[in-house]
C-alpha cells in the first residue's frame, strides 16, 4: 500500500471537521506567548506616556507622585532620545576632514593663500559639533536653527554662529535658550518649573525641549533639600512619621498625617507648623517652693509628657494672622517641631503642680520623726531613751500616691492644650538654706549621733548623756570647720 493510499484511509477513518479544526487552531494560538503591551496613561497634557518610561526617569517617588496626582506633570515636551529636539531645519553633517580638504584645495587656499583663504572663508564656514553638544545659529531670515553633533561644511555665508557647542550631559547641566527653542535636561531628583503666559508648567525629570514664543523655563527646583518645597503656587509638603503638619486653607486649619507627602495645590493654602508627636522629656532644675511650714526647697525633677489631640495642640501652637509666608529660608526651628511654645505652657503647669504637692507638706515634721525614729533624748538633767525604733521614715516629698494627685491636678489643665502629663518625677529635695534643721548633712550626722546613743542603757543615763553631748559637739565642730 502507498503513502498516499494509506493518508486517504486515515482521513476517512478520523474525519476532520470545521469544528475540530476552529478547536486545535484556538488551542495553537494559546500557547504562544504573547508580548505584554505597555499600559498607559493620560497625562496632564493630554498626551499618553508608558508607565514604565515613567520609573525608568524616577518618577515614581512620592514627591513626583502627588504631583501626579493633581495632574501636574506635563510630559509632552519630553524626549526619548537625543536626536529628538532636532527638526527638519536644523542642520545635518554633510562633510568630513577629508572633504573639506579637498574642498581648501580645489579653492586654492594652500597654494594662493591670501586671495583663496579669504575667498574660502567667505563663503564657506566648517564647524566641528562634539557628541552630545548643540551648536546654535541663526539664518537670514532670524530663524533660530541648531547643528546636530558631526562635522559641517556649511555654504551660506548669511548663517550666523552663536557661540560655542554647548554640552547637555555630563557633569555641565546647561539649559539651552535660543530665541524660541529651549533644551534642557532635569536631573532626578528636581523638578523643572517654567511658565506659559505666567501659568506653572511642571517639567519631570528627563531631556525636554520645545518651540514657543511664550514658553520660558524659569528654574530647577531640588526636592531633597527641605520638607517644604515651594513650586510656584503650590507647595510640596513631606511629613515624617511621629510628625503632624498644620495648614492653613483659606482661614481653616487642616492637619496632615505624617509618613506621607501631601500638596498644597493654591497659594491661599498655606504650611504653619510641624508637631512633634512623640514622647517628650523635660527637666526642671532649682526650683524654689515652700513647704506647709514656709520652708523653702529646691527641687529637681522631670515631666514627661505628649500630645494627644493634635487639633487642640494646633490652636495653642500656631499664631496665623501674624505670620507671613513660609519659604525654604524663612522656615526656623520652631517651625519643625520644637514645640517651644507648649513646651513653655507645660512646665508652667509641670511646676505649679509641683508647688501645690510641696506646700502639703511639714518639712520640720519629717526631721522630727526622723531624730524620734534614731533616738529621743532631753538634754539637762532629764534622761535619755535608750529605745531605738527599726521602723524606716518615708520621705513624703517622694510619695507617689501624691505625685499622682499632682499628675491628676495638671492634666485637667493641660488637657485644654491637647497634652497629657505621663509622669512627674522628683529628683532631689532639699532646703534652700542649710543650716535649717543642719540641712540634710546635719540631719544626718545627728541621727547617726543618736543611734550611737541609743547603746547606752538606762543605769548608766548620767555618764553616757555626757558621752552624747560630746559626740554631738564633736560632729557640730566639724560640720561648722567643713
Amino acid at each position: 500500500m502507498t503513502a498516499s493510499s494509506q493518508k486517504t484511509d486515515s482521513s476517512q477513518k478520523y474525519p476532520i471537521t470545521n469544528e475540530t479544526h476552529s478547536l486545535i487552531m484556538s488551542s495553537k494560538v494559546k500557547d504562544i506567548p504573547q508580548a505584554a503591551e505597555p499600559s498607559f496613561e493620560q497625562s496632564a497634557s493630554g498626551d499618553t506616556e508608558s508607565i514604565d518610561t515613567r520609573i525608568v526617569f524616577g518618577e515614581d517617588a512620592p514627591a513626583y507622585k502627588v504631583l501626579q496626582d493633581a495632574n501636574l506633570l506635563v510630559t509632552k515636551y519630553r524626549k526619548q532620545k537625543f536626536e529628538d529636539i532636532f527638526e527638519e531645519c536644523d542642520l545635518t553633517p554633510n562633510s568630513s576632514h577629508s572633504k573639506n580638504f579637498d574642498m581648501r584645495m580645489k579653492y586654492g587656499v594652500y597654494w594662493t593663500p591670501g586671495c583663496g583663504f579669504l575667498l574660502y572663508k567667505l563663503w564657506f564656514r566648517e564647524v566641528t559639533v562634539p557628541l552630545g553638544h548643540v551648536v546654535c545659529f541663526t539664518d537670514d531670515n532670524e530663524n533660530h536653527i541648531f547643528a546636530k553633533p558631526g562635522i559641517h561644511n556649511i555654504q551660506n555665508a548669511f548663517l550666523s554662529q552663536k557661540g560655542s557647542p554647548i554640552a547637555l550631559f555630563g557633569n555641565q547641566r546647561n539649559i539651552i535658550e535660543h530665541g524660541d527653542r529651549c533644551v534642557f535636561t532635569v536631573p532626578e531628583g528636581y523638578l523643572g518649573y517654567a511658565t506659559d503666559f505666567n501659568i506653572p508648567i511642571l517639567l519631570p525629570p528627563g531631556l525636554h525641549s520645545w518651540r514657543s514664543e511664550t514658553l520660558r523655563f524659569e528654574k530647577m527646583i531640588r526636592l531633597d533639600g527641605s520638607p517644604v518645597v515651594v513650586v510656584g503656587p503650590y507647595t510640596i509638603l513631606t511629613v515624617d512619621e511621629g510628625y503632624f503638619a498644620i495648614t492653613t486653607n483659606n482661614g481653616r486649619q487642616v492637619i496632615l498625617e505624617g509618613g506621607k507627602c501631601h500638596l498644597l495645590t493654591h497659594r491661599k493654602w498655606k504650611f504653619e507648623r510641624f508637631v512633634n508627636m512623640k514622647i517628650q522629656c523635660e527637666d526642671l532644675r532649682q526650683i524654689n517652693v515652700a513647704t506647709a511650714d514656709n520652708t523653702l526647697m529646691n527641687i529637681d525633677a522631670t515631666i514627661v509628657w505628649k500630645i494627644k489631640d493634635i487639633n487642640k495642640a494646633a490652636a495653642v501652637m500656631t499664631e496665623t494672622i501674624m505670620q507671613s509666608d513660609l519659604s525654604v529660608g524663612s522656615i526656623t526651628e520652631d517651625d519643625i517641631g520644637s514645640l517651644s511654645k507648649l513646651r513653655k505652657d507645660i512646665m508652667k503647669q509641670g511646676v505649679g503642680a509641683i508647688a501645690r504637692f510641696i506646700s502639703q507638706i511639714n518639712y520640720e515634721d519629717h526631721m522630727n520623726e526622723i531624730f524620734s525614729e534614731a533616738g529621743s533624748f532631753v538634754s539637762g538633767n532629764k534622761s535619755v531613751s535608750s529605745t531605738k525604733s527599726n521602723k524606716e521614715v518615708d520621705n513624703p516629698m517622694f510619695n507617689k500616691e501624691r505625685l499622682d494627685e499632682a499628675v491628676n491636678d495638671a492634666n485637667e489643665i493641660v488637657h485644654e492644650f491637647g497634652v497629657e502629663i505621663t509622669s512627674i518625677n522628683l529628683i532631689a529635695a532639699y532646703p534652700a538654706d542649710m543650716s535649717v534643721g543642719n540641712g540634710p548633712q546635719g540631719a544626718f550626722k545627728e541621727t547617726d549621733a543618736r543611734s550611737k546613743v541609743s547603746k547606752v542603757t538606762n543605769n548608766d543615763v548620767g555618764d553616757d548623756n555626757d558621752e552624747y553631748m560630746d559626740i554631738l559637739s564633736v560632729d557640730d565642730d566639724h560640720s561648722n570647720t567643713a
